[in-house]
């Protein structure tokens, strides 16, 4: 079940990227197939690897592949380039709100602990955590480009190459030790949607 939902939440995940700088007059992401819903078009072969192998461990970790895009094809560079950014992110608390409420109709269909309550749940987790993870303001995740796009332009190229250079090592030390930072707003959320 979590290996599934990891696919489905990835793919769309990605699609949207794609889809979105696709809207906005950027046609890298058509022109490399990835304004698609299908999950091959979308899974990076180590990330899906990890996805497996993390999903059978009863552990949740795993990549797609990014969605190249130009951003010199946009009009408005800073807020397209955030629109497509915020993009991946959104589409995970749509599904996530989406499995909730899935999971509240098909309380009065099927009965508890069923496989398909069972799902939706699991579906509702993992996309509060795609959600929340994908917005924190370290590269490569979403959060880090959004941060870059808010900031003055000299700050912005200074966090940038801070990104460039450490970004990969704060990404490790964040999942190592950063649970802490997610897990409040991630049960708070889930408790809400689930409640």
């Amino acid at each position: 079940m979590v290996l599934f939902s990891f696919l489905i939440a990835i793919t769309l995940h990605e699609f949207a990227h794609a889809f979105v700088a696709d809207l906005l007059g950027d046609n890298t992401p058509r022109s490399n197939g990835r304004v698609s819903l299908n999950p091959l078009d979308h899974l990076d072969p180590i990330g899906t690897v990890v996805i497996v192998v993390s999903s059978l461990s009863g552990g949740l970790f795993g990549w797609g592949k990014p969605v190249p895009i130009n951003p010199n094809n946009f009009r408005n560079l800073r807020r397209d380039s955030s629109l497509v950014s915020i993009a991946g992110p959104f589409m995970n608390i749509v599904l996530a709100c989406a499995s909730a409420l899935l999971l509240r109709i098909n309380a009065f269909h099927q009965p508890i602990g069923s496989p398909i309550e069972a799902l939706l749940i699991v579906s509702t987790k993992l996309n509060v955590v795609l959600f929340l993870f994908n917005l924190i303001p370290i590269a490569p995740l979403d959060g880090s480009r959004l941060l870059s796009n808010a900031l003055p332009s000299d700050k912005a190229i200074a966090y940038d190459k801070l990104m460039s250079q450490y970004g990969f090592f704060f990404l490790v030390l964040l999942m190592v030790l950063g649970w802490p930072m997610i897990s409040g707003p991630f049960n708070n959320i889930c408790d809400t949607l689930l409640g």
